[in-house]
C-alpha cells in the first residue's frame, strides 16, 4: 500500500507541475499582446491654485499679535 502512495503522490506533483507550466505559458503570451500605452497622450492635469490666508484670517485664528500688518 505504501507503494501506492507513492505513486499517487508522484504522479499528483506531476499534474500540478504540468498545469503551472501550461499557466505560466499562458501568461507570458498575454503578457507579450499587451499593447504599451501611447507615448503621445497627453495627461489633463488641473492649474495650481495657492491659497494664502489674509492678516485678518491669521488674527482671527490667534496665529499672530494684533499688532502685525494688516492685509
Amino acid at each position: 500500500m505504501n507503494l501506492r502512495k507513492f505513486i499517487a503522490i508522484i504522479v499528483a506533483i506531476a499534474i500540478n507541475v504540468a498545469v503551472l507550466a501550461s499557466l505560466h505559458n499562458s501568461s507570458g503570451a498575454v503578457v507579450a499582446g499587451a499593447t504599451p500605452p501611447r507615448a503621445t497622450q497627453r495627461v489633463l492635469t488641473l492649474p495650481v491654485i495657492t491659497v494664502r490666508p489674509s492678516a485678518l484670517q491669521w488674527r482671527e485664528l490667534g496665529r499672530i499679535p494684533a499688532s502685525a500688518g494688516s492685509g
